[in-house]
């Protein structure tokens, strides 16, 4: 799914709530929200369901295995990510789902690949020292 798809999907799930709480937001627009937390909680969880869904769909179909293979989806899946949240951001202002959301969720749900980020990490600090050696 592209990212505005996901976006038209889920609006109405969080900001077209039959029965939810009607409000009128920052930027004029209105609005109604689900009545709890748990009920915006639930919304978003799906959301990154449905992401993790079409995540482990495509790696199979790319057979996806070296760690670097695994980091380019995700970051893939990241920047998916990131535009269904920018796409909220310009619709309704503040938004509740975050920047990089996807990576950090897959990483806690698959910790293996929390190291992968960190040695990249440690790499990069690694040439930063060296190009300031030189």
């Amino acid at each position: 799914m592209k990212a505005k798809d996901y976006f038209e999907k889920y609006r109405k799930l969080l900001y077209e709530v039959e029965d939810g709480i009607r409000m009128t937001l920052k930027n004029g627009t209105e609005v109604s929200l689900p009545k709890t937390k748990d009920g915006l909680t639930d919304v978003i969880s799906a959301l990154a369901d449905e992401f993790f869904k079409d995540f482990d769909s495509i790696r199979e179909k790319r057979r996806i295995r070296a760690p670097s293979a695994w980091k380019g989806l995700i970051e893939e899946f990241n920047d998916k990510w990131n535009a269904v949240t920018e796409l909220f951001t310009r619709e309704y202002g503040d938004h509740v789902l975050r920047r990089n959301g996807f990576r950090a969720l897959i990483i806690h749900r698959v910790p293996i690949l929390k190291a992968l980020y960190e040695v990249e990490k440690e790499n990069e600090t690694l040439e930063q020292q060296q190009a300031k050696g030189d």
